[in-house]
């Protein structure tokens, strides 16, 4: 799959970018023990794919490099024109619905509208909302939350 335009995808992380970098982002990720795991996992995940850590620090913003994120966005799909065998090569934009896909996955074309959330990279959490993982780090956040005004009080 690919996006009609590079700057429909920079568009897109920028906004999941700005999305991540909330203050009541920052705070699950420093009080909840999940969160900080999850973030680790995510910083893991984000070396690999774009070369660099997100953040220099656990509250600090997600870092920003135009020029980075375009150059990876351009050699990650010339490396799979490239690379991938074309009878399994699919070049796609998702505004082209199902006929394209299911066409070349040999699958009948359902008679349901095609699905597609976070199309401009603003719905980060409500993507993941009423999963377990996320469930735990709202109850942990909550949890730190109350010793400290105990503690304050």
């Amino acid at each position: 799959m690919m996006r009609n335009s590079e700057d429909e995808w920079i568009k897109s992380i920028k906004a999941q970018n700005k999305e991540l970098s909330t203050w009541n982002a920052s705070l699950v990720r420093l009080l909840s023990p999940t969160g900080r795991k999850v973030d680790q996992f995510m910083t893991i995940i984000a070396v690999a794919v774009f070369g660099f850590p997100p953040r220099s620090h656990i509250i600090s913003e997600l870092k920003y490099n135009e020029l980075q994120y375009r150059l990876i966005y351009r050699r990650h799909n010339a490396h799979i024109l490239q690379n991938a065998p074309k009878d399994k090569l699919l070049v796609y934009s998702i505004k082209e619905g199902w006929e394209p896909l299911c066409k070349f996955l040999g699958k009948e074309v359902p008679n349901t509208e095609f699905p597609h959330r976070n199309k401009s990279g603003t719905n980060v959490f409500e993507l993941v909302k009423g999963k377990p993982t996320l469930q735990k780090v709202i109850k942990e956040t909550a949890i730190s939350l109350a010793a400290i005004a105990c503690a304050v009080s």
